[in-house]
């Protein structure tokens, strides 16, 4: 009986050892897992309205386009772009990427634009992939061409709309798919002020109740909102609104403010953009003014280049003249799916692929902006556990 009993004790002491060390090899798997693999994010901004809401937490994966090893930041002006080695610890700074960037889905990325020192401190953006390197892209009035074929816009895609209503927008809303709206002025100050004189005077011979009267008459105010055309069309249906109409930028028209002092020079605006070719590795591209134009922040900035000299309209690398220009790397255009919404590619320009995360998987929790609503009233049930796409 002795020896069974001691042989029992040594098996359950056989037994907590393998369960300890089990579970140290998930922790640390896990752990693993959180630096290579995975991340998590809160969606913050209504950029991408329609596919991704403002207060969505996603789960990303890290692997498609070669998780960055964090063994050492990448510094921006001092590494060579692409799958390069360390040599100080003999390591990658990236895994092997497994495929490449589709045309269409959605990807999150390092916003190129951050003045971090380090590629890896940089604010991380979402965004929708519609053209990859070596494609060439248009937008003719809020439609995507890439390689001269038209594509199909994201289902929920969202443009603004002028809309007048005397209701209140938390009223005229709160059963619609709209979650962003801001009340504009269409008038301006001179017409105002002239329109109220005139208003003063005509005060005057007017007895308490037709005064009352007009106070007491709703006002119509205008609003810029951000919803899908098939929401503008209902809305449309609504008899408490008296008017809804797309709002966008003719063709030529440079007064759109977001947009770069570049792309005011070509005529470009958020609804009419390019033909725009992408850079991919490897390209040759003849430098003229008209290249420079854009590709000149490229070269500089993204390129890993010293000495970058723009002289009579002709590029200078370390003092010597560059006539055809090398990429070293590839280029991503993106964009919004709340497209007047959204700073983009067509705002700062294309996405180097040394500043690409992954994709996002699913959304495994939502909720609603604080506004003094309590939290639990808050949360989007619905959205838990959706697959993005």
């Amino acid at each position: 009986m002795k020896i069974i009993k001691y042989a029992q004790t040594k098996l359950k002491s056989k037994k907590w050892w393998f369960r300890l060390y089990f579970l140290f090899f998930i922790c640390i798997s896990l752990f693993a897992l959180k630096q290579i693999a995975i991340e998590y994010f809160i969606i913050p901004t209504s950029s991408m309205e329609g596919s991704l809401l403002r207060g969505d937490k996603i789960i990303c994966n890290k692997l498609p386009f070669g998780a960055k090893i964090p063994h050492k930041k990448q510094h921006i002006g001092s590494k060579k772009a692409g799958f390069d080695f360390d040599f100080a610890s003999f390591l990658p700074n990236r895994l092997p990427k497994l495929r490449e960037v589709k045309a269409g889905e959605i990807i999150i990325f390092y916003y190129p634009m951050d003045s971090a020192l380090y590629i890896e401190d940089k604010t991380c953006y979402i965004k929708r992939c519609v053209g990859v390197a070596g494609d060439r892209i248009q937008i003719i009035s809020q439609d995507v061409f890439r390689n001269g074929e038209w594509q199909p816009n994201p289902s929920d895609m969202q443009l603004s709309y002028i809309v007048k209503t005397s209701e209140k927008p938390e009223v005229m809303f709160h059963h619609t798919d709209v979650q962003t709206w801001r009340e504009i002025e269409t008038e301006s100050k001179e017409v105002r002020r002239i329109k109220n004189r005139r208003k003063n005077k005509r005060k005057k011979g007017r007895n308490k109740k037709i005064e009352q009267a007009i106070k007491e008459t709703p006002k119509v105010k205008t609003y810029l909102l951000y919803t899908t055309p098939k929401q503008a069309n209902q809305l449309r249906q609504d008899l408490r609104i008296d008017e809804v109409r797309p709002k966008f930028f003719e063709q030529n028209d440079i007064s759109d403010n977001s947009m770069t002092e570049q792309s005011k020079k070509l005529g470009w605006n958020r609804d009419y953009f390019g033909s725009y070719y992408i850079p991919k590795k490897g390209d040759t591209i003849a430098m003229h003014e008209g290249t420079l134009l854009l590709y000149e922040k490229i070269i500089k900035d993204y390129e890993y280049n010293k000495n970058v000299e723009i002289i009579d309209n002709q590029l200078f690398i370390n003092k010597k003249l560059v006539e055809n220009y090398i990429f070293k790397q590839n280029y991503y255009f993106v964009l919004g799916d709340n497209r007047h919404n959204s700073s983009d590619s067509r705002m700062w320009g294309l996405v180097p692929e040394d500043h690409l995360i992954g994709t996002p998987l699913v959304i495994y929790h939502s909720q609603t902006p604080a506004d003094g609503i309590k939290d639990w009233a808050r949360v989007r049930w619905e959205r838990f556990f959706k697959w993005v796409d």
